[in-house]
């Protein structure tokens, strides 16, 4: 319902609507593709690539010996290639100016100096408010259930490439990281060398970022297993932050690819579903582990709300700990899958949840009491009111403080950012960008409002500065980022001009009366009409009814594919 409101369901639509008339497109093409050429793009499938990315021949020998009939290999990939054509056609015509890519760079580096007041009217719950949070939600302020329980992990770390060893090296013998970074990281970072900016460590973070804060300047960790691979960090510099006293560093990193082969990743999911088929009819998990060659290990108590496990990585506790949620005591999990490992388990050991009086929970209730009426409609009316009353006769921050002593609003300041360097944790949760649009063409003292964060509350700001960037800037940034600031803009107005060939498509076909859809089967979809599940009668299409009507956005009628050939076509030949 919500996605059908905010027009979320729509946007998916029309995503869809376009793949089908690019796909469309490629097949009227008839483009044609030399046998040869199609098999040197097949080959650079991800599924033929090794660790590293390169073609694996083992790989592709593997598929050429299993499959005798190539007709679907040859055919997607010959529509896949015909869809790009069709995209860099459609998108041929974009065009950069010089002059606004300086003007992005000039205004992503432009820093800024703001102060703000936050309109939000104080919330005094009453007591029959505290009450009526407690009461209609007493279960969430008992103490969770608490297990233990014994598993078995079968690893979905893929081994370590040699590669990873053989950089950490390199760096350590003072190879340029940034230029390692750049021609070996497969991680998004490496269009900047690895660069990671400066970070400090969170209470909350990565258990594959948290290495990075134990190494010291000029240090270059070990390989590091986490998502898709490997990585290797090197600390560059470090300081202290003058308001919180927290270490920051700034770091580079690498990234290794790493990935379990289809086979290898089968094996684990089978090896953990022969535990769990062995084990769930007796309840003997260890019985069931020893067969399959496994150890068994045991957790130490925790509950929905466990940050950490004992025995359990920390990267793996969170799925650990909501699969187990349900799960009885002496009873045998289902196999379930985490980021490191797949589990089986067994609660060996449960403590029942225990209620809570309310003065024992009385502060957390009284949050979350304030928190509900901060999101009700009443108090975003109120906060609506006051700020268009605002906005109509303050015309400094000064005034709100003067004009609204009630709400006991405090002149904050936030330091410099730019619309890359804004730091969540030293202002609003409000979107820079959106702060900083409001601020352009604006002179130091201008008062403007409101903006409205993430969360829905109100500020009032005033601009204290702005500089833009100096001429060192320009000298030492510019040259790196012109690059991929224009290749970024191209690929913006290549979007535009192929939104623009797709808005076409669709109106040729709305013109011609071939755009349709059908509003049963997209409320069907979107599960809102659950007991509406009549079929059509097998070989009929829905009639423009009051089911069916034509509408902008609405799926295409999809072309005719004709079927691929009778005769089986042969696999290309083996690579030594």
């Amino acid at each position: 319902q919500q996605m059908l409101q905010d027009g979320t369901a729509m946007k998916v639509l029309d995503g869809l609507v376009g793949n089908q008339l690019l796909a469309e497109q490629a097949q009227k093409g008839d483009y044609q593709f030399d046998r040869d050429y199609l098999v040197s793009k097949i080959k650079e499938w991800q599924t033929f690539q090794d660790e590293t990315g390169k073609f694996d021949p083992a790989r592709w020998n593997e598929v050429v010996r299993k499959t005798k009939n190539w007709n679907d290999f040859y055919e997607s990939e010959r529509m896949r290639l015909a869809r790009g054509l069709v995209v860099k056609r459609a998108a041929a015509s974009a065009r950069v100016l010089d002059a606004d890519i300086r003007k992005k760079f000039e205004d992503d580096n432009t820093t800024f100096e703001l102060k703000y007041v936050a309109v939000a009217p104080k919330i005094a719950p009453t007591e029959e408010q505290i009450k009526e949070t407690y009461d209609k939600n007493t279960a969430e302020y008992n103490l969770p259930e608490k297990r233990r329980a014994e598993f078995v992990a079968v690893s979905l770390v893929p081994p370590k490439p040699a590669l990873a060893d053989e950089i950490v090296q390199r760096a350590r013998n003072g190879e340029d990281f940034a230029k390692l970074a750049t021609e070996i990281s497969a991680a998004p970072s490496n269009e900047t060398g690895g660069d990671l900016d400066w970070m400090r460590e969170g209470p909350v973070m990565s258990p594959h970022r948290k290495p990075v804060f134990a190494l010291k300047t000029g240090e270059v960790s070990e390989p590091i297993d986490g998502p898709n691979g490997y990585y290797i960090y090197k600390v560059e510099d470090e300081r202290t932050d003058p308001t919180s006293n927290e270490r920051e560093v700034k770091a580079r990193e690498i990234l290794v690819s790493a990935s379990l082969s289809e086979d290898e990743y089968k094996a684990a999911q089978d090896k953990a579903k022969q535990v769990q088929e062995k084990a769930k009819p007796s309840g003997d998990l260890r019985a069931a582990a020893a067969e399959a060659d496994l150890d068994v290990q045991t957790s130490g108590q925790f509950s929905i709300e466990s940050l950490n496990i004992e025995n359990v990585p920390d990267s793996d506790a969170r799925f650990f700990r909501s699969r187990l949620a349900e799960v009885g005591v002496n009873d045998v999990s289902d196999s379930f899958e985490a980021q490191r490992n797949i589990y089986v388990a067994k609660i060996t050991e449960l403590e029942p949840a225990v209620p809570q009086p309310l003065d024992a929970v009385r502060d957390k209730v009284e949050k979350d009491t304030i928190a509900r009426i901060g999101n009700s409609p009443e108090y975003r009316k109120q906060c609506d009111d006051l700020a268009k009353s605002i906005e109509k006769n303050a015309k400094s921050l000064q005034d709100i403080v003067t004009q609204q002593p009630e709400l006991g609003a405090i002149v904050e300041s936030i330091p410099s950012f730019s619309a890359k360097t804004y730091d969540f944790n030293k202002g609003p949760m409000w979107n820079p960008r959106d702060v900083i649009e409001a601020a352009k063409g604006k002179e130091a003292g201008a008062f403007f409002g409101p903006i409205t964060d993430f969360m829905g509350k109100t500020y009032f700001v005033e601009l204290v500065g702005k500089t833009p960037p100096d001429e060192k800037m320009w000298t030492e940034q510019w040259p790196k980022e012109e690059k991929q600031l224009r290749d970024q803009a191209l690929q913006q107005e290549q979007g535009r001009r192929l939104g623009d060939y797709v808005a076409y498509l669709r109106e040729d076909l709305l013109t011609k009366g071939k755009y349709q859809i059908d509003q049963a089967a997209f409320i069907r979809a979107l599960g809102l009409a659950p007991d509406q599940q009549e079929k059509q009668p097998e070989g009929e299409k829905p009639s423009p009814d009051a089911e069916t009507a034509t509408a902008p956005g609405a799926d295409a009628v999809p072309p005719e594919v004709p079927p691929p050939p009778a005769e089986p076509v042969p696999a290309p030949a083996a690579t030594p």
